[in-house]
């Protein structure tokens, strides 16, 4: 059973099905890359977005990883 941890390597969860450790990762992860590319495009956001969830650990789908790219780029709805 997955936990949610960031030490899980399992298949990617959504997001939202995520414990708060790894979402709080995931914000900290959002932050970092809205403030270091601040005017990249979408692709390249989602690119910086996958290899920092890497190094953390932290599987999402790429659904998720391009919702998280869109809200970097389009803003929140």
């Amino acid at each position: 059973m997955k936990d949610g941890s960031a030490e899980d390597h399992g298949t990617p969860d959504r997001l939202g099905d995520r414990s708060p450790e790894v979402i709080e990762t995931v914000a900290a992860i959002m932050v970092e890359v809205r403030d270091t590319a601040p005017m990249a495009e979408k692709g390249r956001i989602e690119e910086m977005i996958r290899e920092r969830l890497d190094r953390a650990g932290v599987g999402l789908t790429d659904e998720d990883v391009a919702e998280l790219a869109k809200q970097l780029t389009e803003g929140v709805e």
